[in-house]
């Protein structure tokens, strides 16, 4: 049985490994995004998720899918082709390892993967409200080509499917 002083050095302990891991993870979580935005292989993404349980991996796959480069298949992380085409061309002018530098940069100045927003409710609050704004928005569409006689438009179809991988990216990760 601890005593009072031993378990207040376990708690410090505790809380500087804590810290230390959570730096660690840290950096290996930009190098695995960076390694992909280089190589277009989520290898590295995988294998830090598959290493982490619990609260931590929750916390790491929202940051993974914030970065908007990788989506979750329903087994494991997959490069967003074209987010990842288009970050590389216009962060990275067509250069990978410029763009991976540039991704590195700039989200080592974003919240890391473990600090949680502190309106993060009110976050997944907006998403869902900004899904259901989408399909009324569709629907308005689809009553107004009723109404004018015409099917369904491209851009139409072009909305629904993306209302549609936007609430599967979401429930995903």
């Amino acid at each position: 049985m601890l005593n009072e002083k031993q378990i207040a050095t376990a708690i410090s302990a505790i809380g500087r490994n804590m810290k230390k891991l959570r730096e660690e993870v840290q950096a290996a979580a930009l190098g695995a995004v960076g390694f992909m935005v280089e190589t277009g292989r989520a290898d590295f993404c995988n294998k830090l998720y598959e290493n982490l349980a619990g609260a931590n991996r929750i916390s790491l796959a929202k940051w993974f899918r914030d970065t908007g480069l990788v989506h979750w298949n329903g087994e494991k992380f997959e490069v967003r082709k074209d987010a990842m085409k288009e970050f590389i061309n216009v962060v990275g002018d067509g250069d990978r390892r410029q763009a991976r530098e540039m991704f590195e940069a700039e989200w080592a100045l974003k919240p890391a993967w473990h600090e949680d927003s502190k309106n993060d409710d009110d976050r997944v609050t907006r998403e869902y409200d900004a899904i259901i704004d989408a399909e009324a928005f569709l629907a308005k569409i689809a009553r107004k080509a009723k109404v004018a006689g015409s099917k369904h438009t491209d851009f139409e179809r072009y909305l629904r499917g993306a209302v549609e991988q936007y609430k599967a990216d979401m429930i995903g990760a």
